[in-house]
């Protein structure tokens, strides 16, 4: 978003006019200067604060910087950047967890910094241990928020690979098979389930992203493909 608004910013003062005297130093000094001054006073004050108060959304875009890395070493044009903007985001996961605004009615705030890869080892396994009891209806799957008896086959999933992360095999597979309920004939998944009466919500929605989770779970767990190792490190030759 700030590499959008910097582009039309440099346009727009591109098409101002200058004097003269100005003119020549226009794109190599006081436009950069203006620039640098106004997108850093957004991402500060605007874009900034949002970003920060989203626990899920930083522990996704830490995920992202660490796989763009993986990808731009491949291509030999290694991005140390990336790697190190990563680990200061889960650094504050992790380290400043009051940085974040408090939504501790979603699941997807409870399980993503494991997902992500943010959070591991023993701090992990007691953070899903936690929130089990809050968001897990037993044998059903994993609710979408901890007062609703909402059930979503993309967030059960999503829990699966958390704790195939962090080698909890056992209660990942269990995850996955309790997706089963939103499968249709065809193969399809159903978004969510309301229980006790399992009403399908949104009304007979099926999605595509659902179907992807449980595909990424199982492969996860099973290590079938080399992709599993994107949120479960494996070694493949």
């Amino acid at each position: 978003m700030a590499g959008l608004v910097a582009g039309y910013l440099v346009l727009g003062l591109k098409k101002i006019p200058a004097h003269k005297m100005i003119k020549p130093i226009m794109p190599i000094l006081i436009i950069p200067v203006i620039s640098a001054v106004a997108i850093g006073a957004l991402m500060l004050l605007v874009i900034g604060p949002p970003i920060a108060y989203a626990l899920t959304g930083s522990s996704s875009i830490a995920h992202a910087l660490r796989c763009g890395a993986s990808l731009a070493a491949l291509t030999n044009e290694p991005r140390p950047d990336w790697l190190l903007a990563a680990d200061r985001l889960c650094t504050m996961i992790n380290e400043r967890p009051e940085a974040f605004e408090p939504k501790d009615r979603w699941a997807m705030d409870w399980y993503y910094p494991v997902l992500s890869g943010c959070m591991s080892g023993e701090p992990a396994k007691i953070r899903l241990a936690d929130g089990w009891a809050e968001f897990a209806m037993e044998h059903l799957g994993i609710r979408c928020v901890s007062d609703e008896p909402w059930v979503t086959a993309s967030e059960t999933a999503e829990c699966a690979i958390a704790h195939a992360a962090i080698g909890d095999v056992a209660t990942a597979s269990d995850l996955v098979r309790w997706t089963r309920r939103h499968r249709r004939r065809d193969g399809a998944y159903y978004t969510g389930l309301v229980y006790p009466g399992e009403i399908r919500f949104p009304a007979d929605e099926v999605s595509a992203y659902t179907g992807a989770a449980v595909i990424l779970a199982a492969d996860a767990i099973d290590g079938a493909s080399p992709a599993s190792g994107v949120f479960v490190p494996r070694c493949y030759t």
